[in-house]
C-alpha cells in the first residue's frame, strides 16, 4: 500500500510538472499588452482577457488529472507522447503569436496542435472514455483558437 501511495505521488508530480512547464513557457510568452498585439483589430467573438486566464486555468487542471489518471493507468506512448507534444504546441504559439508577432504562424501551430489534440483525445478515450472526456474542453478550446486567431490574421 505504502508503494502504491509513493507511485501515486510520483504520478501526480510529473503531471503537475508537465503542464507546470507549458503553462510557464506560455505565460513567459504571452504578452497582451504589447503596441502589436494592442494595434490588432480583433473579432467581435473574442472574448474579454480574463475569460482566458479563466479557461486555461480549468483546462490545465484537467489536463493534469488526465495526465495522472493516464500514468496511474499505465498509459501509452501513444497516448502521452501526443498529450505532451499538444501542451508544448500551445506554449510554442505564444512564442510565435507574441513574442514573434507572427499571426499566421500562429495559425499553422495550432491547427498542428488540434490535429494533435484529436489525436490524443481519440486515443485517451480509446484506453477509458473518462480520459477522453477530460480531454475534450481542450480540444473545443484548442479549436477555438484556431479560429479566433485565423480570423485575426485574415483581418489584418
Amino acid at each position: 500500500m505504502k508503494a502504491n501511495i509513493k507511485r501515486n505521488i510520483m504520478y501526480a508530480v510529473w503531471a503537475v510538472a508537465w503542464v507546470a512547464v507549458a503553462a510557464l513557457l506560455s505565460y513567459l510568452w504571452n504578452d497582451t499588452q504589447s503596441q502589436w498585439y494592442m494595434s490588432l483589430v480583433k473579432p467581435a467573438f473574442q472574448p474579454p482577457g480574463f475569460v482566458f486566464a479563466i479557461a486555461w486555468s480549468i483546462l490545465y487542471a484537467l489536463i493534469a488529472a488526465d495526465l495522472f489518471l493516464l500514468f496511474r493507468a499505465g498509459g501509452s506512448a501513444r497516448i502521452i507522447y501526443p498529450l505532451i507534444l499538444t501542451l508544448f504546441l500551445g506554449a510554442l504559439w505564444n512564442y510565435a503569436f507574441f513574442a514573434k508577432e507572427n499571426a499566421s504562424a500562429g495559425v499553422l501551430i495550432l491547427a498542428l496542435a488540434v490535429a494533435s489534440c484529436i489525436y490524443t483525445v481519440w486515443q485517451a478515450y480509446r484506453k477509458r472514455p473518462l480520459y477522453g472526456w477530460l480531454l475534450l474542453p481542450w480540444l473545443l478550446w484548442q479549436s477555438y483558437a484556431l479560429v479566433l486567431n485565423y480570423t485575426i490574421y485574415m483581418i489584418n
